[in-house]
């Protein structure tokens, strides 16, 4: 499938780098590579052609102000909850607005229950509504939960089941 045919999962440059090879990672053993691509605020904006815009995520008050006026172009909103900024709700409108918290029981997706094992990483449940999951991560970093419970937001939210995203994550090996 070309590139110009999947559905774009946009974010910042300073996410992408941080924590898109993650995202990509789960896709491509999801086996949604090809129905989904990731890309920076940046190439988005330079190259709208590559492909359908369908979620953003959004993981810090930068993160809201570069998407502010490309909001209306997405289907889906992937967000931090514990954000202070508050975008408007007409920007919204179109949204299906998905959150994710590692210390609020308010958001829609929540990593509980974080630990490390020694000589083997952390292990964390994702909570979300009907919904629980055991991980155990191989990370060298405590901080490596967001990064797994924000890649699994996202491919919730581009409608990969919940008990493949938790298969997918159990086999990943981050920053180790």
């Amino acid at each position: 499938m070309e590139r110009s045919n999947t559905k774009l999962i946009v974010m910042s440059q300073h996410t992408t780098l941080t924590w898109g090879s993650i995202l990509e990672q789960l896709l491509e053993q999801c086996h949604c590579s090809e129905r989904f691509s990731v890309c920076g605020f940046e190439e988005y904006l330079s190259h709208s052609e590559c492909g359908v815009p369908y979620a953003v995520v959004l993981d810090s008050e930068d993160d809201c102000r570069q998407a502010a006026n490309i909001l209306h172009h997405f289907s889906v909103c992937v967000m931090n909850y514990d954000l202070p900024v508050k975008l408007d709700v007409k920007q919204l409108d179109r949204c299906r607005v998905l959150t994710y918290s590692t210390t609020s029981d308010s958001a829609d997706f929540t990593a509980r229950n974080a630990h490390c094992i020694q000589e083997f990483g952390c292990a964390f449940e994702i909570v979300g509504v009907g919904v629980i999951g055991r991980i155990k991560l191989r990370t060298a970093e405590p901080d490596d939960v967001k990064t797994a419970l924000m890649s699994a937001s996202v491919c919730i939210a581009c409608g990969i089941p919940f008990a493949d995203v938790l298969t997918s994550l159990n086999m990943l090996a981050v920053g180790v």
